[in-house]
């Protein structure tokens, strides 16, 4: 019923509709996050405690990497994907920004509402803003091999069959219609309605 009403109004395809939906876990989420958590606080004091300082130094480079670890974990429970509970998503999170003292709903708001919503929007998007080509001709050639660096996967030069120029990129841009968004915009919203019809069985 719920499959047939899905294709009656919104014409999804059947491959759409069988896809399997990927079950969100509860004990290995726990888990992890409080392996992360327990092992950032022991770097922590042991860094504190350590007599040697090279040993402090190496501890607390070391509870900056679980820093980081802590801060994708927040990451996912703020887009309620690390566990099942809506709740729970959101004291790990909160917890879990805590050493980068970074607040759970100032994540929210600016990474979720804005870079997701706007991203790549130059003067909206607050991840990592693109140039305008204007900015990239006036930039020197060291800020413009960093810039490509950033805006690769570990170095376009490492990935010579997928290198883009920004003459290709600006092109792919300006070829984006209004017609084609509207499509985009449909397709979400199927997808989102879809999601929804599944989520209530």
């Amino acid at each position: 019923m719920r499959t047939a009403l899905a294709h009656q109004e919104f014409d999804a395809p059947p491959e759409r509709l069988s896809l399997p939906v990927a079950k969100r876990g509860l004990v290995l989420p726990l888990l992890i996050f409080a392996v992360g958590f327990a092992t950032y606080g022991a770097c922590v004091l042991g860094a504190v405690l350590a007599a040697g300082m090279g040993v402090k130094i190496a501890l607390a480079a070391l509870a900056g990497v679980f820093i980081a670890n802590l801060a994708i974990i927040g990451h996912d429970a703020t887009h309620r994907s690390f566990t099942r509970v809506r709740w729970l998503n959101r004291a790990i999170g909160t917890a879990a920004f805590l050493p980068a003292l970074h607040p759970f709903g100032r994540w929210e708001h600016h990474h979720n509402r804005v870079h997701h919503c706007y991203t790549a929007q130059i003067g909206v998007d607050n991840a990592y803003s693109p140039m305008t080509p204007q900015q990239y001709l006036a930039a020197s050639p060291l800020r413009r091999l960093y810039y490509r660096f950033m805006r690769s996967l570990g170095g376009q030069w490492m990935y010579n069959k997928e290198y883009r120029s920004l003459e290709k990129d600006m092109a792919t841009l300006q070829a984006v219609t209004t017609d084609s968004l509207r499509q985009l915009m449909r397709d979400l919203r199927r997808k989102a309605t879809i999601q929804r019809f599944d989520r209530a069985a």
